[in-house]
């Protein structure tokens, strides 16, 4: 995989403001750098909307009159577009401002200019990156019907003239969305076929898709699949030892080594508990994690006694019976 770039500013922001809510305790450090992000993006309105406590209200009126000034400037680009230059320069001047109300979150006025940007464009390469620029905006306020209703328009704009790149990005932002609404099997599809591929670094960092693909694919796909597609994949082991937990999560679920498989879990678990795209799939996730364990454990036997499954599992007969 070539060299990543950083992830995207505002959903790095998203992130972290979900971490600090997770946090049982407040986390001065985190606070001061969503801070600092807010005032870097001059994004009033998310301060308003997530994070109240960010910004003073002498800070809010200095943010916003940056915003203002600003705004006036893009405004005066589009109209001298429109009076000056070409159909593309006006599309590129809307397109600007759009990217711009996005960025300090103003959503529905965001969503209101990519729409007419949408409109204007007539070439399917930067009306599918506008689509892609909307998609993020639903990610990063977490709104999975946003998300929904333009991934069918982005899969339908790539079908008719995507490039290889935007083909690839696409997989990834729908194994998203699926990941979302918990279509955790449908989602594997698309993380697997883009390990090799991963071009999305502006979603998360690739340890992180690597992360989403093996948690994914060890409660959706057969053994044969597994090895093939995850154990012995080259960027899969390029990366996996830097994740913590996820190495021993992988080997002992596939040698069946269930006691340390279940150590792991719970370690991977806790990631999986603050991460913004997958938390409420938590207890989900834990159960079906668990069947798929115990009837591998079972496969191989016409009957065993419960003391011996929960020895294997480090459980007591109890908790597995219950």
């Amino acid at each position: 995989m070539a060299e990543e770039e950083k992830q995207s500013q505002l959903l790095e922001l998203a992130d972290w403001i979900f971490l600090l809510g997770k946090k049982p305790t407040q986390d001065s450090a985190l606070k001061a750098t969503i801070k600092a992000r807010l005032v870097e993006l001059s994004a009033a309105e998310t301060a308003r909307c997530l994070c109240p406590w960010a910004l003073s209200a002498e800070e809010l009126v200095q943010v916003e009159q940056k915003n203002a000034e600003e705004l006036k400037s893009l405004e005066d680009k589009i109209q001298d577009a429109v009076t000056n230059l070409g159909e593309s320069e006006v599309r590129e001047a809307i397109h600007n401002k759009a990217k711009f109300l996005d960025r300090i979150g103003k959503k529905d006025e965001a969503l209101a200019i990519y729409e007419e940007t949408l409109n204007k464009s007539v070439h399917s390469s930067h009306q599918i990156d506008i689509l892609f620029d909307v998609i993020k905006m639903g990610m990063f306020w977490g709104d999975a019907h946003l998300v929904s209703k333009y991934i069918g328009p982005a899969k339908e704009m790539v079908e008719k003239g995507g490039d290889w790149e935007k083909r690839n990005m696409l997989k990834v932002y729908e194994g998203v969305y699926l990941m979302m609404i918990r279509e955790f099997k449908k989602a594997s599809v698309f993380f697997l076929d883009s390990i090799a591929t991963f071009t999305c670094s502006d979603l998360f960092p690739y340890k992180r898709f690597i992360l989403y693909t093996v948690i994914l694919a060890v409660v959706s796909i057969d053994r044969v699949e597994l090895r093939k597609k995850v154990i012995e994949s080259p960027d899969v082991i390029s990366v996996i030892g830097e994740i913590p937990y996820l190495q021993p999560f992988l080997q002992s679920f596939y040698s069946g080594n269930y006691s340390e498989f279940m150590k792991a879990l719970a370690g991977i678990m806790d990631a999986f508990a603050h991460d913004r795209y997958i938390h409420s799939h938590y207890s989900y996730y834990v159960r079906e994690i668990r069947i798929v364990a115990y009837l591998q454990f079972l496969q191989p036997f016409k009957s065993v006694t419960l003391q011996t499954m929960a020895t294997s599992f480090g459980l007591t007969p109890e908790f597995l019976d219950s």
